[in-house]
């Protein structure tokens, strides 16, 4: 997969849902963009987008440890058994979940193929995602990486932990965990 290209595609459709799109969500997303660029990402710092139940912010890359693995996987999994969403690293954010600055990450295959595999090993079944590293101009290899998610309704997607599993969701910017009279709920609704 060749990472170097920053296209959205528009795969970044309106949500599914009771939720209307964050402003944060719709500045990514905004209508017939076909380039996310560094200073689309620096509009958000300056407009002090929130997160929301379809964005989440980090302010570093998740490292290889089993952890921060997990709550990769966590957070894909939570946005696909929801409306669907975005995680941005390489953005800070206050104890409101305000974006405050950014804190450019690496952007090279090896990063961006990790967290991939991440996703694609520890959720199941595997979410419709895309990862678009999008470079700082003045920081060549340097920038913001976004993951979109995309909703799913045909199944509930697990996380594998240890040797159980995990069925989260999106809660507005939390992140919650299905009980399991909800794991049942979701399964009697599905297609």
């Amino acid at each position: 997969m060749d990472f170097d290209t920053v296209r959205n595609d528009n795969v970044l459709q309106p949500l599914a849902g009771i939720f209307p799109p964050s402003a944060g969500y719709a500045r990514i997303a905004k209508s017939g963009s076909t380039h996310i660029s560094y200073a689309d990402i620096t509009e958000m710092i300056s407009a002090g987008d929130t997160e929301a139940h379809d964005l989440e912010f980090k302010s570093q890359i998740y490292d290889a440890s089993e952890k921060s693995k997990r709550l990769l996987a966590t957070d894909a999994a939570a946005f696909a058994n929801s409306s669907g969403g975005v995680i941005l690293i390489g953005i800070v954010s206050d104890r409101q979940g305000r974006a405050t600055a950014m804190t450019d990450v690496p952007l090279g295959n090896e990063s961006v193929g990790r967290l991939s595999n991440i996703v694609s090993s520890l959720v199941s079944p595997v979410p419709d995602f895309r990862i678009f590293p999008i470079e700082n101009p003045g920081h060549s290899g340097y920038g913001v990486i976004l993951i979109f998610v995309s909703g799913s309704s045909a199944a509930l997607h697990t996380v594998k932990a240890g040797q159980g599993l995990l069925f989260p969701k999106r809660s507005g910017y939390n992140v919650h965990f299905l009980s399991e009279s909800e794991i049942a709920a979701a399964y009697r609704r599905s297609p």
